[in-house]
């Protein structure tokens, strides 16, 4: 929200990192906002990269290719 009120439009590419989702539905702010664990940790590590290279990707390739390339993996 941040970046869209600093810029103020929207007009951009986003590139998401998910976290998974909570256990419980009401722990939500306290499952994004935790220290991860290392297992947590590990995954996202590898989040980041996957995100670093959706950017080259998209840079290179554009959005559509990118989005085809990155979102058909499992991670």
């Amino acid at each position: 929200k941040s970046i869209s009120q600093h810029l103020k439009n929207d007009e951009f590419i986003r590139i998401r990192v998910g976290v998974g989702k909570p256990p419980h539905a009401d722990q939500g702010k306290n499952w994004v906002l935790r220290r991860p664990s290392p297992d947590d940790r590990s995954m996202l590590d590898r989040g980041v990269e996957t995100g670093v290279e959706a950017a080259r990707l998209v840079i290179e390739n554009g959005v559509d290719l990118a989005m085809n390339e990155i979102n058909g993996r499992q991670l």
